[in-house]
């Protein structure tokens, strides 16, 4: 939750020319994708029945994904060109918000699409083809560097974010493994894992190696976690369980402070940070 709320407080433009907004979009939405997968295996979401799943992706990812974005759009149309990115007040321009989420007037929830397909897939993967699921992780890594971008449904960023995904699974199923080979309970490691991705926005690297990064940001994220587990210290432990809820009604507040309080009230950037980190 920190990781988003550092990542989505950029009120004004030139927060995304910080070294801590670079920093956490290296890896925090891989992280988020890596714990989605590992919660599917933890979980076995994959021995449900298919309307089972089908059913419970359904009410947690796309019903949510359907009211905000309603919302959204019917606030937007109202505002109109004062919105920061208006929107059409036609059905076929509503249409479009879910089918390219890049354009959908709450941005932020292209990943409810995203995950949905993602699990749905490796649902399928899982329950009728009979395929190791560890050989989908070099299937999708080329995958993502061969196949053009496609925004429509947003299935570039699926093939991509599916990479992490699959990692979680298999750091779910060999968790005791990977912690011991990589000593990611050592401060040492921590400390090296944590050097490593926090310089990652001074390198100046092809494309190429996103994953790299990414996973190097997992990583460090990981012992992060294991070294304050030994330390039994919890970071916010009572907001836990509504991580998902306060991500997903950020837009709300973040768009008050930009089109309201700065655009028409000229609130200094200290009051609106302050009007966030209130509303979170």
């Amino acid at each position: 939750m920190l990781l988003v709320l550092i990542g989505h407080a950029d009120v004004v433009d030139h927060y995304r020319t910080l070294w801590i907004y670079k920093w956490v979009y290296l890896f925090h939405m891989p992280l988020f994708f890596c714990v989605s997968g590992y919660l599917f295996a933890l979980t076995e979401s994959y021995s449900l029945k298919v309307s089972t799943f089908v059913r419970k992706k359904t009410f947690r990812l796309l019903i949510p994904l359907v009211v905000i974005t309603t919302i959204g759009f019917l606030l937007k149309s109202q505002i109109g060109i004062a919105a920061e990115r208006p929107v059409s007040t036609d059905f076929i321009s509503y249409l479009h918000c879910f089918l390219y989420p890049n354009d959908n007037p709450v941005a932020y929830l292209w990943f409810l699409t995203v995950l949905f397909e993602i699990q749905i897939l490796i649902f399928v993967y899982y329950n009728f083809l009979a395929i190791n699921v560890k050989w989908l992780l070099p299937i999708a890594i080329v995958a993502f560097y061969i196949i053009p971008e496609i925004n429509f449904l947003y299935v570039s960023q699926a093939i991509y974010y599916i990479v992490f995904f699959v990692c979680g699974i298999l750091f779910c199923r060999y968790e005791k493994e990977v912690i011991d080979y990589l000593h990611l309970r050592s401060w040492g490691m921590m400390i090296l894992l944590g050097v490593l991705s926090v310089s990652s926005p001074y390198i100046i690297l092809p494309i190429y190696f996103a994953i790299i990064y990414a996973l190097i940001g997992i990583f460090f994220s990981i012992s992060l976690v294991l070294n304050l587990q030994k330390k039994n210290i919890k970071i916010f432990p009572k907001l836990r369980k509504y991580t998902y809820t306060i991500f997903c009604l950020s837009w709300f507040s973040q768009s008050f402070c930009r089109t309201v309080l700065m655009s028409h009230f000229n609130f200094s950037l200290l009051a609106l940070y302050y009007c966030d980190f209130l509303y979170f």
